[in-house]
């Protein structure tokens, strides 16, 4: 928390403490890239074992203030082992109140059969 300056010698004085932002976001915009047709979709696809997968979500700064984002994958395979999966672009700076971050997951062979999980989580921080 910083103090602002309300008064100054001789007046008299009151300490303000400005509250500090909450980090805010959304995720929306979930597609599935299918192999099979070479397209993304906004439904997940049936895949063979051995084929690649991908997820793409757009991450949005919902605050009103700058944040610093990043949007990491989770992936769960069909025996519920989870594997995190940092995106490929990093973490973005100074993302602008109402602007956006789009990211793709890295690329995931499928090597069980089984229903597998995404989920992207997108992490933020207010910017200084």
């Amino acid at each position: 928390m910083a103090l602002v300056e309300v008064a100054r010698s001789g007046q008299a004085s009151m300490a303000v403490v400005a509250a500090a932002a909450t980090p805010k976001g959304s995720i929306t915009n979930v597609k599935y890239w299918n192999p099979n047709t070479s397209n993304w979709q906004t439904t997940p696809p049936s895949l063979a074992v051995g084929q690649v997968g991908a997820v793409a979500v757009t991450g949005n700064n919902t605050n009103l203030v700058k944040q610093n984002m990043q949007m990491v994958f989770e992936i769960t395979d069909p025996t519920g082992i989870k594997t995190v999966l940092e995106s490929t672009r990093g973490i973005w700076t100074n993302i602008i109140a109402g602007d956006y971050i789009p990211e793709v997951s890295p690329e995931i062979t499928l090597t069980k059969a089984g229903t597998w999980k995404a989920e992207a989580v997108l992490k933020a921080e207010v910017a200084a």
